[in-house]
């Protein structure tokens, strides 16, 4: 999971908001065990195929309703220059 869709309770547990069956948010206590680069490692609180918010977290309200729209991380920039005919860099 994106540490950025997690946020803290005054606890210290996990939180995501999730999509639910009629696009309206939900909140959903979570269980993380570990980070592995910029994820969470998720090990309760979550089933397959459940829909997390990650970008416009500031926007969302338990019970709004949302317009889902697949994730597409961010591609690395081009470096500007095209490739050489024999396809060898320079």
């Amino acid at each position: 999971m994106p540490q950025r869709a997690v946020t803290r309770t005054q606890t210290g547990q996990g939180s995501v908001m999730v999509v639910d069956d009629t696009n309206h948010a939900q909140i959903k206590l979570i269980d993380t065990d570990d980070s592995f680069g910029d994820k969470w490692i998720v090990s309760s609180g979550l089933n397959a195929g459940e829909k997390v918010i990650i970008e416009g977290l500031l926007k969302a309200r338990p019970g709004a309703q949302v317009v889902p729209e697949p994730f597409l991380p961010a591609t690395p920039k081009a470096t500007g220059q095209a490739p050489a005919k024999d396809g060898k860099k320079g």
